[in-house]
C-alpha cells in the first residue's frame, strides 16, 4: 500500500465514496460561474485548501472536481477533461479506477455501471463529479 494512502484512511474512504457511489438524484446545473461555490477542504482538523472550486446544481447538491480533489487528497488518479476520461487506483494498484464520460461509464474494482444524469460533468479544468 502505498504510504501516502496509508496518511489519509478517512479521506481515502471520502473520495472513495464520493467516485464511486455517485448517488446525487438530481441532474446537474451547467457549468458556470454562476454556480461556482468556493469550499474550503479540510481533513483531520488542517487545511488542505483554502480554495476548491465547486459546482452547485439544481437539486441543492454539489459537483466537486475530481482531479483538483484528488491532487489534494494524494490519489493516484490522471483527469483529462478534454477526452472527458479519469484513470488510475484508488487505496492500492490493483483497485483500479476508470471514469469515461464518452460511454458513460464508470468502474472500479472491476465493476462498471451507468453513470446517471448530472453524475460527471466535463469542466474546461476538470471533471466534476456529484459526491
Amino acid at each position: 500500500m502505498s504510504p501516502r494512502v496509508q496518511r489519509r484512511p478517512a479521506a481515502v474512504r471520502a473520495l472513495c465514496g464520493a467516485v464511486l457511489v455517485c448517488l446525487a438524484s438530481a441532474p446537474a446545473a451547467a457549468l458556470d460561474d454562476s454556480r461556482l461555490a468556493i469550499l474550503e477542504v479540510r481533513l483531520d482538523g488542517g487545511i488542505l485548501s483554502p480554495g476548491l472550486p465547486a459546482y452547485l446544481d439544481d437539486g441543492g447538491g454539489v459537483l466537486l472536481p475530481l482531479g483538483a480533489l484528488g491532487d489534494l487528497l494524494e490519489f493516484a488518479i490522471d483527469v483529462e477533461p478534454a477526452r472527458g476520461r479519469a484513470t488510475g487506483w484508488l487505496i492500492e494498484e490493483s483497485r483500479t479506477f476508470t471514469l469515461d464520460l464518452a460511454t458513460g461509464e464508470v468502474a472500479s474494482d472491476g465493476q462498471a455501471r451507468a453513470l446517471g444524469a448530472g453524475e460527471a460533468v466535463r469542466g474546461d479544468d476538470d471533471i466534476y463529479v456529484a459526491p
